[in-house]
């Protein structure tokens, strides 16, 4: 047959040729007046675009046996001509790397499994007025990163009531404009849509087209243009594309992309005085440079955290336009919902994966996140957080992060509540109308263990587990008190006693107080070094050693691992003669102990020299020596 053009709707009632010179890779029908055709925009068979062009149905097809199923992997775009009445079972299956699609005002129905694991689809727009006649069994199953479907305006609440599309209602966002506005020959690369609330949101691969002053597609609709958002894939805003918005109520023009290819010096002409723009930490002088002429509104972008008595900083964030990496000296986490429970679960690298929802921890009231190239190697399965970039209605049972009565956690919105943009919530179907957070220990097999977190928390009536701290300390008894611990702030170092192998949740601790005296020292990052004596105090860590579990010296300094924690005691007090039968453990109010008989002396036994000459007693001499196979600093 002979190859079709390919034309992308433009919103306008017109279409546009977006094929230019590409070639065509293969063709064919896909229905009684239906063709499909595959052209590669690049020449290197990675950026591919399917064009669905003729009147009527699609023919429906089995898994896997769609004509273009072999090219699936590099079809980066869809076009649907306005003519097309149904989209085909399995139509668009595995299609990996398709991020969004048009459904034009003409479709009537959707097939069965028609986007079945595309797994980057994050945007679907639907032009019909009325909801489809048909959306088909699992249509849009294992599209994991879908997390908006557009439909028109006046439509919303249709779509949203509609049994084939109600399931769906959390992600059903209006628009009042859409189309295309990349370069010619590349139009449908880059996509425009004005969303709700004023949001225009420029999306997709490739630069933006040159306008002249008032022909941007969206200028006529530019005095409801409340905020400016650009996908990391734009690599060049068009001349005049803002050209008139000068809404007084639009401050804000976020671009996601680390760097523009070229910076046009009209971008913004004629827009309101007060906006800013602003990019990832870390890119702002690679804009200022490169647009000198709008440096003084470049800022980067700041996240605004609340304060909760312990005095951390606590937010939520969610973007969908690029991965994200939050600043040293901020934990992102996700959170899982088990039960009432909610659980933080870190992502070590902090690195905040597009379209996911985080909470954020902070010592600063303003977290200002970078450009991340890729995503997390930790896994955000199980992420209960959600998000959109426009500020939405609540979704029904939502739940959103905040400093309230009951402490820092997630409180139930009212009906009327909206969720601010680019924040993330949680929907639950329970009447609580508080979720605290909590985040998870595990204990060892020995039921005993060392512990230190990185955040304050509360410990307090935890079946099956006890904290404590080492509150005294007897050089000439060779005692250790130990004391039971409730809410503790950040960092403690923690003793805890429980069932063995269990993993328990324990609440973060809406106010702690850090206790009076506490000879254990907690250590939160990995990298840092226990030395095995200060100039004033000796450090042990705890270990099931020769002689049972208790308190060892270090044979040299050296990392002992993240959330765990060390005893450090007075040098000037160590009576270690008179400790004869090793510290004896006293368990503050209670009348059990840990151990049923004590175990011998860390100092007790041989002691040689390094030369491996024994010696008729402990020695008092300052040096190094071995005593019960380990190294001893005597100073």
């Amino acid at each position: 047959m002979t190859a079709q053009t390919a034309w992308a709707w433009t919103g306008s009632g017109t279409s546009t040729d977006v094929t230019g010179t590409a070639a065509v890779v293969s063709d064919g029908y896909c229905g009684d007046n239906v063709t499909w055709t595959m052209t590669d925009t690049n020449s290197d068979g990675t950026d591919e675009t399917l064009t669905i062009s003729g009147t009527g149905e699609m023919w429906d097809y089995t898994k896997d046996q769609t004509p273009w199923f072999s090219f699936r992997d590099n079809i980066t775009t869809v076009v649907i001509d306005n003519n097309i009445t149904h989209i085909s079972d399995y139509a668009f299956n595995r299609c990996s790397n398709l991020t969004s699609i048009e459904i034009p005002s003409s479709m009537k129905s959707i097939g069965n499994y028609a986007f079945n694991i595309c797994s980057k689809l994050t945007t679907v727009a639907v032009k019909r007025l009325f909801p489809l006649t048909t959306l088909g069994t699992k249509a849009f199953d294992g599209c994991s990163a879908l997390t908006t479907i557009y439909v028109p305006t006046a439509s919303v609440d249709d779509y949203k009531a509609a049994a084939n599309w109600s399931d769906k209602s959390s992600i059903i966002m209006s628009y009042d404009g859409m189309g295309n506005c990349g370069t010619t020959g590349h139009e449908s690369e880059v996509t425009w849509v004005l969303a709700q609330y004023g949001v225009l949101m420029i999306s997709g691969m490739g630069a933006m087209a040159d306008y002249s002053a008032g022909n941007a597609p969206w200028y006529s609709d530019r005095a409801s243009i409340t905020s400016i958002v650009i996908d990391e894939g734009v690599t060049h805003i068009g001349n005049y594309a803002f050209y008139g918005c000068n809404n007084e109520n639009l401050t804000s023009a976020t671009i996601y992309a680390p760097s523009l290819t070229t910076y046009s010096s009209t971008a913004f002409a004629g827009t309101n005085a007060k906006l800013k723009i602003h990019v990832f930490n870390g890119c702002v002088d690679t804009y200022k440079s490169g647009w000198s002429d709008y440096a003084s509104r470049i800022e980067a972008i700041t996240i605004p955290a609340e304060e909760a008595e312990t005095g951390e900083y606590w937010a939520t964030y969610f973007n969908n336009l690029s991965n994200a990496q939050a600043p040293s000296g901020t934990q992102v986490f996700k959170v899982t919902l088990s039960g009432t429970s909610l659980k933080l679960v870190e992502i070590p690298d902090r690195i905040i994966n597009k379209g996911k929802g985080v909470v954020l921890k902070s010592a600063s009231s303003s977290i200002q996140p970078e450009y991340a190239a890729s995503g997390s190697t930790h896994s955000y399965n199980s992420n209960r957080l959600e998000g959109k970039m426009t500020r939405i209605t609540n979704p029904g049972n939502a739940y959103m992060l905040k400093n309230g009565s009951d402490g820092i956690g997630f409180y139930r919105l009212s009906d009327t509540d909206d969720i601010v943009a680019q924040t993330a919530y949680l929907t639950y179907s329970g009447t609580e109308e508080f979720l605290p957070l909590a985040c998870t220990v595990t204990m060892n097999s020995a039921g005993i263990m060392t512990y230190a977190s990185t955040q304050a928390l509360d410990f307090t009536g935890i079946a099956g587990l006890s904290a404590y701290i080492v509150s005294a300390f007897d050089g000439t008894a060779g005692t250790l008190t130990l004391s039971s611990v409730g809410a503790v702030p950040a960092g403690t170092g923690l003793l805890l006693k429980g069932t063995p192998s269990t993993t328990f949740t324990v609440p973060v601790a809406t106010s702690a107080s850090a206790p009076a005296q506490n000879y254990l020292v907690g250590v939160t990052d990995a990298t840092t070094e226990v030395p095995v004596t200060t100039s004033t105090n000796t450090n042990f860590i705890l270990a099931n050693g020769n002689y049972g579990i208790d308190w060892y010296t270090l044979s040299e300094a050296g990392a002992i691992g993240a959330n765990k924690a060390y005893l450090s005691l007075p040098t000037n007090q160590l009576n270690l003669s008179n400790n004869a039968a090793g510290f004896q453990w006293i368990y503050e109010g209670e009348t059990t102990n840990l151990r049923p008989t004590p175990s011998p002396s860390l100092y007790g036994g041989e002691w040689y020299d390094l030369s491996g000459r024994k010696l008729s007693q402990k020695p008092t001499k300052k040096g190094i020596y071995i005593n019960n196979g380990r190294k001893v600093v005597i100073k």
